[in-house]
């Protein structure tokens, strides 16, 4: 177990059923295609792990400059440590007492870190990343490509190398991760802000200066997985133990006859995104991006990201697009929230980051002011100075392309319990703070217009109040008629740890957080991560082979082979008719389906089989075959 050194900071920024629902379960894939396909790794938190060991001389010691990042989901708060990555007694990143922290050792002996205020978020991605300076001394921690902390003097001035292995999900003693991890990548430079956040929404490049081990899991076989650096050392490819599963990073359902692809992370593979089937020319899109983060003392709510939806998009078959889900803006303490990030899908769509929510601190409104973005953020109370209102974010999804939805964010008070503005919504703007009690409310959100599903999309996170029963707190934004259902009501002032995130994958923005007489100021809510959600038409096809190729004889038993792309039931017929005893044969497990056929005429026969899949929502597919008849020469078989 890791001695850290705790120190607050500030936290910133496939069986088809007609009409249901069919999820691809989390599966231990054998091979996944290079380059199309992104999969993450899952771990059980009990006893999985990847290891490489060290012959005695291994290109994972660092004594100086290094940046160790991933992505990460875990599935629990992480009460108990739970380890990420490590070079064994050397350095380390992980998660413990519901915060993400580090460690590095000098001597193989002991570890020396810290344990940073940055909540460990469950069951939602986020992408965390150290660095670390030998000449300075200086660690930099990263949180969704934002560099929330610089430590200085918190780690040895020098590390030794040792014969410890390289591990992801656990360390020697134990601590293992239960969740998700993919895109784990360790350089032994220090990437600078830039590049951190060029990495966490890029695949590669793979011969990147410096990099030592990148591992995407994205072409897992058996129990290995490769370093896919241009030119990976010896010894660096990873060996699985206790049979850890990987899944595909993307979710996919069947609704009513088409497919829904849902995207809650930017989709990292080698051919720079996701492929579009070979039979699509339009499809149903909504691209939502990152909520704001809500502010702090007597701060707003934050604004929803931006919200685009198309009902017929254009787009070319086999062409690809890439995926970027922008991360929520983090809240801050002492200030106000941070604009979430955009979304974006290829050249075709891109979402706007939701504003952040104004903070009441200062004698003027540059903090309280709500920021602007695809929804705006709502503007903060007046504590300190009590002057006039600040101003509220603008939504500025459409006005900036002409498309999409955004609303702006709501007023505060200068009196009473400081009651802040909401932050807007992709259906309405943020309330204002009414009479010097009653913060305002988030700016309703949008039912899922796409995936068939009760899920809401960015609504505006309420504002922040004043400690004490006599004030309100903002609720989040209403959606379909249900109360703020992604988690971001503002808060009376708080105790330490600071309002709630949002909930992943919405877009919504964060909650405010109010003020504490204690004089303590604790960060508002951060915005939720945004999401893409894809649907397009499913095709059924089948394809027909006969075991004598074009050529079979009168009255001759052959067998007839037809191969579909979806489950169902295949008819084979010969010139129109059903041939006997092959009506209805089903599809087995690999979509094939089989007629033995004697030939009842000579001459040029055309043979046909056609399958209807079990979703009846899928329209039939046939194929047919010529084949040349001959007279029997022996014994009719």
């Amino acid at each position: 177990m890791v001695t850290a050194n705790k120190k607050l900071i500030k936290a910133l920024v496939i069986s088809l059923l007609a009409g249901s629902f069919v999820f691809l379960p989390t599966t231990q894939i054998a091979y996944a295609a290079d380059g199309d396909s992104d999969s993450v790794l899952a771990l059980n938190g009990t006893n999985q792990y990847l290891e490489v060991t060290d012959p005695g001389t291994s290109p994972f010691d660092s004594t100086g400059l290094l940046t160790l990042q991933a992505w990460v989901y875990p599935t629990t708060s992480c009460n108990s440590q739970q380890t990420v990555a490590t070079k064994v007694l050397s350095y380390l990143l992980y998660c413990v007492s519901g915060s993400w922290a580090y460690a590095f050792s000098a001597n193989g002996t002991g570890w020396t870190g810290a344990t940073t205020n940055v909540k460990v978020e469950a069951n939602a991605w986020h992408h965390v990343a150290i660095t670390r300076n030998t000449s300075t001394g200086n660690v930099k921690i990263y949180y969704d490509g934002i560099n929330v902390e610089t430590l200085t003097a918190q780690v040895p001035t020098t590390l030794t190398p040792n014969n410890q292995p390289f591990r992801i999900g656990q360390e020697l003693s134990g601590n293992f991760f239960q969740g998700r991890i993919d895109e784990v990548r360790f350089y032994n430079s220090q990437r600078s802000d830039a590049q951190i956040k060029s990495d966490m929404n890029t695949w590669g490049p793979a011969n990147t200066s410096n990099l030592v081990a990148y591992y995407d899991f994205n072409d897992v076989t058996e129990s290995t997985v490769t370093n896919k650096v241009s030119s990976p050392g010896a010894n660096t490819t990873l060996t699985a133990y206790s049979s850890p599963t990987y899944s595909n990073a993307e979710s996919a359902t069947v609704v009513n006859g088409e497919h829904v692809i849902t995207f809650p992370r930017s989709y990292l593979v080698a051919n720079g995104g996701w492929k579009i089937p070979s039979h699509v020319s339009t499809i149903k899109s909504l691209v939502v991006a990152g909520g704001g983060g809500g502010g702090s003392r007597a701060g707003a709510g934050g604004g929803a990201g931006g919200y685009v939806y198309d009902a017929a998009l254009s787009v070319t078959a086999n062409s690809y697009q890439s995926i970027v889900v922008g991360q929520g803006g983090s809240g801050w303490s002492d200030l106000p929230g941070y604009n979430g990030s955009n979304s974006s899908l290829g050249t075709l769509r891109t979402a706007l980051g939701g504003g952040g929510g104004g903070h009441a601190g200062g004698a003027n409104n540059v903090t309280r002011d709500g920021r602007n973005g695809g929804s705006g953020g709502g503007a903060g109370g007046n504590h300190s100075a009590g002057v006039a209102s600040a101003a509220v974010g603008s939504g500025i999804q459409f006005s900036t392309y002409g498309y999409g939805l955004g609303n702006n964010g709501g007023t505060g008070m200068n009196s009473g319990g400081w009651p802040s503005g909401g932050g807007g919504g992709a259906g309405g703007s943020g309330a204002n703070g009414v009479g010097g009690t009653t913060a305002g409310k988030g700016g309703a959100g949008i039912i899922d217009p796409i995936g068939g599903t009760s899920s809401c999309y960015a609504t505006g996170g309420g504002g922040g109040v004043l400690e004490g029963a006599s004030y309100a707190k903002g609720e989040g934004g209403d959606c379909g008629g249900v109360a703020s259902p992604n988690n971001n009501a503002g808060i009376r002032g708080s105790s330490p740890r600071g309002a709630p995130a949002a909930k992943a994958n919405t877009g919504s923005g964060g909650a405010g957080n109010g003020w504490n007489s204690s004089g303590a100021d604790y960060e508002g809510g951060n915005g939720a991560s945004g999401v893409i959600v894809l649907r397009y038409s499913m095709f059924s096809d089948v394809s027909i082979t006969f075991s004598g190729g074009s050529q079979a004889t009168y009255r001759g038993a052959g067998t007839i082979t037809a191969t579909a792309n979806l489950a169902g039931k295949v008819t084979f017929y010969e010139r129109g008719r059903v041939i006997p005893g092959c009506k209805n044969r089903p599809t087995n497990g690999s979509l094939v389906a089989t007629c033995t056929w004697r030939p009842s005429v000579r001459g040029n026969v055309a043979i046909t089989a056609t399958n209807r899949p079990t979703n009846s929502y899928v329209s039939n597919a046939s194929s047919s075959l010529s084949v040349f008849v001959t007279n029997r020469t022996g014994a009719r078989a």
